[in-house]
């Protein structure tokens, strides 16, 4: 697969955007929709059969000493991950807790962790996935090191139902 196409924030991208559909990709796809479900059902525990996960789009980015990745969030997606085919030793992404930009209260802590903080940056090394809610603001800070970063992202969406009938919030997927 080639990457020839610069994105819109730093670094590189494939024009593909449904690469994990290749012949030759196949075997990893099936492997990542497995975390994504495993992510889902122990993040949501839906009602058994109702409902599933699947991926819908995905692509390959390229990073060189110096790139980035701007904030943004996945939009026409419900859980988006990342796998990082290979990564730097300080390679790192960095999300944002938007639970903090809409609290009204304001309570000093006394440690910070990773529901009190307003970002949190965590490591991404070679052979890891990460995944997160779509609607997360997340970045990744410009490359420090000259070691290249490409890493596999995918999008997914939901099939089965959601909602329910008696609450008029039924969706059939």
């Amino acid at each position: 697969l080639k990457i020839n196409s610069h994105g819109s924030s730093g670094n590189l991208t494939t024009d593909n955007k449904y690469v994990l559909d290749e012949p030759q990709l196949k075997q990893l796809k099936s492997e990542l929709e497995s975390f994504v479900r495993e992510y889902f059902y122990g993040a949501w525990s839906p009602k058994k059969d109702s409902v599933d996960v699947y991926i819908t789009t995905s692509w390959l980015t390229w990073m060189e000493q110096g790139e980035f990745h701007a904030p943004h969030v996945h939009p026409n997606s419900f859980i988006s991950g990342t796998f990082y085919v290979y990564s730097g030793s300080n390679d790192k992404i960095i999300f944002d807790n938007d639970r903090k930009k809409v609290e009204d209260i304001l309570i000093f802590e006394d440690q910070t962790n990773q529901y009190n903080c307003y970002s949190m940056a965590e490591q991404t090394p070679t052979g890891s996935i990460k995944m997160f809610p779509s609607r997360i603001l997340h970045s990744v800070p410009p490359k420090e090191d000259t070691s290249p970063r490409c890493c596999l992202a995918f999008n997914t969406w939901l099939k089965g139902t959601i909602g329910s009938k008696e609450t008029a919030t039924e969706l059939k997927l």
